[in-house]
C-alpha cells in the first residue's frame, strides 16, 4: 500500500510550525486585550454615566464584576424600587472561583510530586479525591456564577435598551458578550431606559 505524502518533518519545519505557533498565540494575545480593552471601556462608561462610585473597578479583571452588579441593583432600584445585593454576589463566587482552582491545582501540584517521586501510594489517592472534590465545587459556583451574571447582564441591557434586552442576552449565552455586545449600548443610550 502506498500512501500519498509523508507526515515527516523535514528540517527546517520545526521552526516554521514553531515560528506559526507563535504567531497564532500573539494574535489571540492581542485579540484578547483589544477585546478587554474594549469590554472595560463599555463598563466604565455606562458605570460613570450612571454615577456608579469607583467605576475605575471596571478595569480590574476580577472585581469588574462588581461594576456589572452595581449597574443591575441600580436599575432594579429605580425601575422597581428593590434593593438588590448582585454586585455582591458576583464578587462572592468569582472570588469563590478563584479559590476552588486555587485548590485544584495544589492538589495537582501534590499528584505530580507523588508520581514524580514515583510513589503511587494513598497519599496520591488523597491528592486525586480532593482535586477531584475541587472540581465538583468548582463546576457548583461556575454555573451559579454564570447564572447570577446572567441575570445581571439582562438588567444592564434592559437599562440600556429595553426592546433588545433579550438579543443581546442571548448573544452573551453564546459568549459573544464582552468581545461585541457590551459596546453596542455605547452607541445607543446610557441613560436609564423607562420602565
Amino acid at each position: 500500500m502506498e500512501l500519498y505524502g509523508s507526515f515527516a518533518l523535514r528540517p527546517g519545519d520545526e521552526v516554521a510550525f514553531a515560528g506559526a505557533m507563535l504567531m497564532c498565540m500573539g494574535l489571540g494575545m492581542v485579540l484578547s486585550v483589544a477585546c478587554y480593552v474594549l469590554e472595560a471601556l463599555s463598563l466604565y462608561t455606562i458605570a460613570q454615566r450612571r454615577g456608579i462610585r469607583k467605576p475605575w473597578l471596571a478595569w480590574i479583571p476580577v472585581v469588574n464584576v462588581w461594576i456589572v452588579g452595581s449597574i443591575s441593583d441600580q436599575y432594579q432600584y429605580v425601575v422597581n424600587r428593590r434593593i438588590q445585593n448582585r454586585r455582591k454576589v458576583l464578587l462572592g463566587l468569582a472570588i469563590a472561583c478563584g479559590v476552588t482552582f486555587l485548590g485544584y491545582t495544589v492538589c495537582l501540584l501534590g499528584v505530580a510530586g507523588r508520581a514524580l517521586m514515583n510513589e503511587a501510594d494513598g497519599l496520591m489517592v488523597a491528592w486525586l479525591l480532593f482535586a477531584m472534590l475541587f472540581v465538583l465545587a468548582a463546576f457548583a459556583i461556575v454555573v451559579t456564577y454564570a447564572v447570577f451574571a446572567f441575570i445581571s447582564l439582562y438588567y444592564v441591557y434592559k437599562s440600556c435598551n429595553p426592546d433588545t434586552a433579550v438579543v443581546f442576552l442571548v448573544l452573551s449565552i453564546l459568549n459573544i458578550r464582552e468581545k461585541i455586545v457590551n459596546a453596542i449600548p455605547l452607541g445607543v443610550r446610557l441613560g436609564i431606559a423607562p420602565a
